[in-house]
């Protein structure tokens, strides 16, 4: 699998659009057309080009590589050559995307292991070794009707006794998809880490505040036996709503590493080298995950800070979800944290969703969750997923 590191000593967009030119030396390996070069804009940001040509000059060593770079050029002047002349000239380069897609799941973990060994600094390869996990990213479909009970939106197919779950305010929650988990299995090893065959169903509760309404907390049934189903009914106090629209899904099995600032990580903080070279592999993961959407599994994608933190602190009703929390207490606020952070390591993403998403329903002529565009994370304990008890889950919100 090719992989290389190469030192880019100037570049220049052409003349013809959608061309970058950078001359560089060889470090380590050598770039091949059809191969990803991952360009830094700082630390937090790296985006990936396809390498077109790669050639050698008569005369001198350098390289030339000829990149696909279909940016303005304010992108290249002022955001990555910027980074290259004044923090880091080093670029590494790797194998394209449809090859990566085309690798089993063991052949891609191999693969980002490699440039672990390349990239990672201090204690950064072995902790993304012990944590790395996939999940599985769930994007509507609306071409294909597989006929299976796994769907997002409409009504849910369940037995005919099945309720929707009532939220704190006595009203039914919105019906979001539902997975049938021995689907899964046929194609999807990450699904074995649910202990049954069922299906499970995503609701969320409706909250209102004056003329807006959001999401509240999501909740989760399951069903064991997928025997005699049918559609159920919407509850009458839904009608104000109605449904979202119904589409069967395309999955997709990803890649995840827990984000940077997680209470997964022990020890010491981690050093500027250890953080600087753990940015980098998150951002080069991300460009090889072409998937987003809803997902079930893996790793929380935050916005505000560690989610397993957050959840243990709900939970528990600590940090700034008690009443009498002091902000300004930085000490006591420091112990909790303390505190809190092994119970915390217990918590896992079971379902995660985009504010954005899942918003149009048919019969609602109002705003429903405009303005609540961040990102929603129902989180299960370890204990409770391998048990398939999905009773005490918690829903976390977190926004920019």
């Amino acid at each position: 699998m090719n992989k290389s590191i190469i030192r880019v000593v100037s570049g220049k967009q052409n003349v013809k659009p959608g061309l970058l030119t950078l001359t560089a030396d060889l470090i380590e390996g050598k770039p091949e057309a059809g191969d990803l070069i991952f360009l830094r804009e700082h630390f937090f940001s790296v985006h990936a080009y396809s390498i077109k040509k790669v050639k050698k000059p008569l005369f001198g060593s350098k390289y030339e590589i000829v990149v696909e770079f279909p940016e303005m050029e304010w992108m290249w002047k002022d955001r990555i050559e910027k980074h290259i002349l004044t923090v880091d000239d080093t670029v590494f380069c790797g194998i394209g995307r449809e090859v990566y897609h085309s690798k089993s799941n063991e052949e891609k973990v191999a693969y980002f292991f490699s440039i672990l060994e390349t990239l990672g600094k201090g204690r950064v390869p072995q902790y993304i070794k012990e944590q790395i996990k996939f999940s599985l990213v769930l994007m509507p479909n609306e071409d294909t009707n597989s006929g299976g009970l796994s769907k997002l939106g409409g009504l849910p197919m369940a037995p005919k006794d099945f309720k929707f779950p009532i939220g704190s305010d006595g009203r039914s929650s919105l019906f979001i998809g539902q997975l049938h988990i021995k689907e899964l299995h046929e194609y999807f090893s990450t699904s074995r880490e649910f202990a049954g065959d069922g299906v499970l169903y995503f609701f969320g509760t409706v909250v209102k505040d004056d003329e807006f309404h959001s999401y509240g907390d999501i909740s989760v049934k399951y069903v064991e036996n997928e025997d005699e189903m049918e559609l159920i009914k919407l509850p009458t106090d839904l009608e104000e709503y109605g449904i979202l629209q119904e589409t069967d899904m395309f999955i997709a099995e990803v890649l995840n590493i827990p984000p940077s600032e997680s209470s997964l990580w022990e020890g010491e903080d981690m050093d500027d080298e250890e953080r600087n070279s753990y940015h980098h592999l998150e951002g080069l993961l991300s460009r090889y995950n072409m998937f987003y959407g809803s997902k079930v599994l893996g790793h929380p994608h935050q916005i505000q800070g560690c989610v397993l933190l957050e959840t243990e602190f709900k939970h528990e009703n600590k940090g700034w979800y008690d009443p009498s929390f002091n902000s300004d207490n930085d000490e006591e606020f420091t112990q909790q944290v303390r505190e809190a952070t092994p119970s915390a390591r217990r918590w896992r993403v079971l379902f995660e969703m985009d504010g954005d998403s899942f918003r149009e329903l048919s019969n609602f002529q109002g705003s429903f969750n405009e303005y609540n565009d961040g990102r929603y994370y129902v989180m299960i304990r370890q204990e409770d997923l391998d048990q398939m008890d999905f009773s005490k889950t918690v829903t976390i919100y977190q926004c920019t």
